[in-house]
């Protein structure tokens, strides 16, 4: 089936980064529906730089190749950049984007983002498959002296299974967990939830590389190939035409909740700043999405929302 890497950087406590470097990402991929078309959108995180400043937190901006967004209290920002490609069959074909300059902290090595692209039709569907997602972001913190679990959300659209693996060879190139590297983490493959226990040195960073695969809920085939049955993933429906509100609320038992982050959002989401509760309960605090979906976002969609403390934890 299709894989997608992640990246991440995983933080023990809070660090100061500087540099134009980079701090871990996404590639994924689906079909237009013309012919051996393909529409990629890569997700990658860097340092806080030129595009991020105090003045345009939590807002986006567009370049001549992909957006950004800037998290500056978190000392990142993200390019999302959207492209199509026509090939030249059904393949498989294995797409890579790779280059240099990791953060110092994780060594400053190389890093690479690969997965396959297959556009035979599967026989459940009658359609190629769509590769899986997870919506997050690039930097996570975790106290020092504590052990976080951080539950990786998936999304897939032909609703299969999805699981999680630790990459190997040149799908980690510098940061290859089987390799001895990072090895505070651990990741249950099954529910996608990657735990760091922060115990070794105050201050320190780690980078992981997972490999996202998705599988059938039922037995198919894909090009005459089989491949063997999964589960289910549910997710939000959509509602055409209609502007869709939303309210998320989070609340920290030692901290105050200071931002929200919306993970891969669908396009034209508007966020609201931060707001205190509108049922009133002390210490939580509040946001507000609207979304105007069109015509060509039919099917399901998910929105995650991540709330994060003044310590920088994630919730």
């Amino acid at each position: 089936m299709n894989r997608l890497v992640h990246g991440f950087v995983i933080f023990a406590m809070l660090a100061s980064c500087s540099g134009s470097h980079f701090r871990g990402g996404t590639i994924t991929w689906k079909s237009t529906g013309h012919g051996f078309e393909v529409e990629f959108s890569s997700k990658l995180g860097w340092v806080a730089g030129m595009y991020c400043s105090i003045a345009t937190v939590g807002s986006g901006r567009n370049g001549s190749e992909a957006s950004w967004k800037c998290v500056k209290a978190q000392k990142w920002e993200r390019t999302e950049g959207v492209f199509k490609y026509t090939f030249p069959g059904a393949g498989p074909f294995e797409v890579e984007y790779s280059s240099g300059a990791w953060i110092a902290e994780v060594g400053g090595g190389s890093w690479t983002l690969k997965t396959i692209v297959d556009l035979r039709d599967r026989s459940d569907t009658g359609a190629p498959n769509h590769s899986p997602i997870i919506p997050s972001k690039p930097v996570y913190f975790i106290k020092y002296g504590c052990t976080g679990d951080i539950v990786l959300p998936t999304i897939d659209e032909d609703n299969d299974n999805v699981t999680c693996r630790w990459s190997v060879g040149n799908e980690c190139s510098s940061i290859c967990h089987h390799n001895g590297y990072a090895q505070v983490a651990t990741l249950n493959e099954e529910t996608c939830t990657l735990t760091i226990s922060a115990n070794l040195k105050i201050n320190d960073s780690y980078a992981v590389a997972i490999t996202i695969e998705d599988r059938p809920k039922t037995s198919i085939t894909i090009g005459g190939s089989p491949y063997a049955a999964g589960t289910v993933i549910s997710s939000v429906p959509l509602q055409i035409g209609d502007v869709v509100f939303i309210s998320f609320y989070a609340t920290s038992r030692a901290a105050r909740i200071t931002s929200f982050t919306l993970l891969d959002p669908p396009p034209n989401v508007k966020q609201s700043t931060l707001g205190n509760d509108d049922k009133f309960r002390p210490g939580v605090f509040a946001v507000d999405l609207s979304w105007i979906p069109t015509g060509a976002e039919t099917g399901e969609k998910k929105i995650c929302v991540e709330a994060t403390d003044e310590y920088l934890l994630s919730h």
